[in-house]
């Protein structure tokens, strides 16, 4: 191929969509990683979900396992939200939510910061979606 054929091909690149693609390529790893966060207690901005009002519940949580710090919840209990967690592509960007009924009574509780991931966990992400997005350029050249 010459380099006007390549230009070509550069300039009828969009790189948006192969964005949009390449993070889709790694939607069960985006979502695990915020399943991860919440389990430990943590919100997208990094910080604890707000603290339970029982302190006998919150002893419960721990007694079954929770790895979030004594008194953090970590929205799991009969596993159904976690379960229910998608991502998507709009107009607005990249969200992830729960098709669980839970969903708005959680958001509602404990804010929208519950969907997302912290910096760390993007930076974890980061190399594999960037490798995916070179191999879908490469593709497309």
């Amino acid at each position: 191929m010459d380099f006007t054929g390549l230009y070509k091909k550069v300039k009828a690149l969009k790189i948006e969509n192969l964005m949009d693609r390449a993070v889709m390529l790694n939607d069960t790893s985006i979502i695990d990683a915020n399943t991860a966060q919440l389990s430990k207690g943590l919100m997208k901005d990094g910080n604890n979900i707000d603290e339970y009002h029982s302190d006998s519940y919150a002893k419960y949580k721990k007694q079954i396992g929770s790895k979030a710090p004594l008194g953090i919840p970590d929205l799991h209990l009969d596993g159904g939200f976690y379960e229910g967690f998608y991502l998507k592509v709009d107009s607005e960007g990249y969200q992830i939510g729960s098709t669980d009924n839970k969903e708005s009574d959680l958001q509602n509780k404990y804010s929208s910061k519950i969907f997302g991931l912290t910096d760390e966990s993007k930076s974890d992400l980061k190399p594999q979606i960037q490798e995916n997005l070179i191999e879908l350029i490469k593709n497309k050249l």
